[in-house]
């Protein structure tokens, strides 16, 4: 089924698939939501003229914009894929591609069963092409340290004496598009890498960087990548070994000198079991992977599964930086420290209500019911609430 990047994202982030607060996308034929999960069914039963139906049904209903829109749209392709409709197939992977939400999504189909008869096909192979030569946009942070839109992922690349730090590495078919867009801002050659955590979109690019390059990361990193991952519907990234490995370990709060530049690492799970937050004290820059998403994330940090030692780690952390620090986040925009403060703030209060809750041993229905009206949505309420010590208490 979906594996952690999404579980994280779309089941603890958004309140309904792609809606904003309480938005319900209508559908005529039994709603969006019934109809993803209905394809999933259809697919584990061996229907897969039921699973491109359903898909068929919901897809179109998703905003334009939605963080989850390209997943689905890539469901859809595969599922047209495995019907026999590889034209229609290629308008999907196009159409997720040309939104630009996670355009490199497409590169699943490389390694997905569904479309091994069509990579080859007049309509697929010219899509699949785009992700090895497109440009990617580069913004200056400060002097030396750059964001890099890597069709999904946002990176950053620090100049430093003789090299350049690479935090995070994309996916594998944006290699070299990314030492094209560092060595347009006369940035050296990537000699480093820094691995925010173990999803394809942040570590696909490690095979081709590590050749050349000294990789570090959270030992569970390493670990995830000798296994395989799931991805959707089946589809698995493969393990990986040699220069995909990151070889060297961060485990706890860790000062570097790379390249001459100061780097402080913190580990910091919550997204997977091996987050970590990147700071450049010398230029107030702060990275933090895919444990905060600003814009999509419902206006809180997504504290993963020990809310309570994630708050404490966090709030140390954001009381030690200074105001002007910008925020990179893994998929949405920069922003200031104020409104991640601010976003922190509002997760606290949250965790500490359920605490409470869940001290005072009410039910998950009792707490959604008194936190529900003050705006803090249902499935983090039930998600906390459960992880907190309150079980399956209704």
């Amino acid at each position: 089924m979906v594996n952690r990047v999404w579980v994280a994202v779309l089941m603890a982030l958004l309140p309904t698939v792609g809606g904003c607060a309480d938005e319900q996308v209508p559908s005529p034929d039994g709603g969006m939501e019934t109809h993803l999960a209905t394809a999933g069914e259809a697919l584990e039963a061996g229907d897969t003229v039921g699973y491109r139906d359903h898909l068929r049904a919901a897809v179109p209903l998703l905003p334009v914009g939605a963080l989850d829109r390209p997943f689905q749209m890539y469901r859809l392709a595969r599922a047209e894929a495995m019907t026999g409709n590889p034209d229609a197939a290629a308008q999907w992977l196009q159409t997720a591609w040309d939104e630009n939400i996670e355009s490199m999504m497409i590169s699943y189909a490389r390694i997905d069963p569904a479309f091994a008869p069509w990579l080859d096909h007049r309509a697929i192979a010219p899509v699949l092409e785009q992700m090895e030569d497109h440009a990617i946009t580069v913004d200056t942070l400060a002097p030396g340290v750059y964001r890099l839109d890597a069709a999904g992922p946002k990176l950053l690349a620090v100049a430093g004496e003789g090299a350049t730090l690479l935090i995070d590495a994309g996916y594998a078919p944006a290699a070299a598009s990314i030492r094209r867009a560092i060595a347009a801002v006369g940035a050296p050659r990537v000699g480093y890498v820094i691995n925010t955590h173990a999803h394809e979109d942040h570590v696909g690019g490690n095979a081709e960087f590590g050749t050349q390059a000294v990789i570090f990361a959270h030992p569970a990193v390493r670990d995830a990548m000798r296994e395989t991952q799931p991805f959707v519907d089946g589809v698995t990234v493969p393990a990986r070994s040699g220069d995909a490995l990151p070889e060297r370990s961060i485990a706890r709060d860790t000062t570097l000198s790379i390249a001459g530049v100061t780097v402080r690492v913190i580990p910091l799970p919550a997204h997977t079991d091996g987050d970590l937050l990147v700071y450049l004290p010398g230029s107030h820059v702060l990275h933090m992977g895919d444990s905060f998403f600003p814009r999509t994330g419902r206006g809180m940090v997504f504290p993963g599964s020990e809310p309570e030692r994630f708050v404490e780690r966090l709030r140390g952390l954001l009381n030690e930086l200074p105001d002007d620090t910008r925020v990179v986040a893994g998929h949405d925009p920069v922003v200031s420290l104020s409104e991640l403060r601010e976003q922190f703030a509002r997760t606290v209060e949250l965790v500490e209500r359920i605490r409470t809750s869940v001290d005072d041993g009410l039910s998950v229905d009792s707490t959604v019911a008194v936190l529900g009206p003050e705006g803090f949505r249902e499935s983090w309420v039930r998600y906390l609430h459960r992880v907190m010590g309150g079980g399956d208490r209704s």
